[in-house]
């Protein structure tokens, strides 16, 4: 990130709600660029930018002041497959994602439509179709299950007029095309002593709703094969171009 330190301010969340716009839009100078992603996500440029500078660079000549991306969920085989390696990357010990799209962005809408759609809602078939009084027990009633935000606007340009709204949305209607990615890494070793954590404590959304539903996807599915019709191996951006969640870069408007 060194090209970009002139360019980019990064803010790492730990998953909790923070005040977003008291602590990046008031305190970030004008023309720089504030990048936003959780512990658990890593962004993806598309191919041929190799570097946060040139994604901006590519940005001011589109006349656009930010970067929109989908969340894609990457995950193992199975729940027991990851093993903890300090030689193995995220990308190698979760290779698989499902091709999009996930959600609906209109260009006339702050909030996209969410599709149900991805790994997370596959496993939510599953289970309706087995064990479906599961469901009732976690959400009180089977269908749906609420899948949480799998888009978001990752890079915003300050002194523009355009503030964050939360940490996945924006003020304005966003642009359709997804400029960059984020690979959302959740099944990483310690996944499991974190999911038995965050279900006790059951401090996040819903009384840990998401946590708990992936906790009795856990318990049911055991070594079976998490893959399925729509998954896909990541061997690079190229991948995900590929599956609908990245667009090649496009210059001007």
């Amino acid at each position: 990130l060194e090209a970009a330190q002139q360019r980019v301010h990064v803010g790492v969340t730990t998953g909790e709600s923070i005040n977003v716009e008291h602590r990046f839009d008031e305190t970030c100078p004008a023309e720089r660029c504030t990048k936003i992603v959780d512990i658990d996500e890593f962004m993806i440029l598309p191919p041929g930018i190799e570097t946060l500078a040139q994604m901006c660079r590519v940005l001011d000549e589109r006349g656009q002041a930010y970067a929109t991306a989908a969340m894609i969920d990457f995950y193992p085989r199975t729940f027991t497959t990851p093993e903890p390696s300090p030689t193995r990357t995220p990308f190698e010990m979760c290779p698989y994602f499902d091709v999009g799209p996930q959600y609906e962005w209109n260009g006339s809408d702050i909030v996209p439509r969410r599709l149900f759609r991805g790994f997370r809602a596959r496993l939510h078939r599953a289970m309706a179709a087995t064990h479906p009084w599961i469901l009732e027990q976690i959400r009180g009633s089977p269908w749906p299950y609420w899948l949480g935000k799998s888009w978001k606007v990752p890079l915003l340009k300050h002194g523009v007029g355009i503030t964050r709204v939360g940490d996945h949305e924006i003020s304005v209607p966003p642009a359709t095309n997804c400029d960059v990615a984020l690979a959302h890494f959740k099944f990483l070793p310690g996944f499991h002593d974190k999911l038995a954590a965050a279900v006790e404590d059951a401090q996040y959304h819903g009384q840990s709703i998401a946590y708990r539903f992936l906790a009795a996807a856990v318990a049911l599915m055991g070594d079976r094969p998490l893959t399925g019709p729509e998954s896909r191996r990541y061997a690079g951006p190229e991948s995900l171009v590929a599956a609908g969640l990245l667009e090649p870069v496009r210059m001007g408007k």
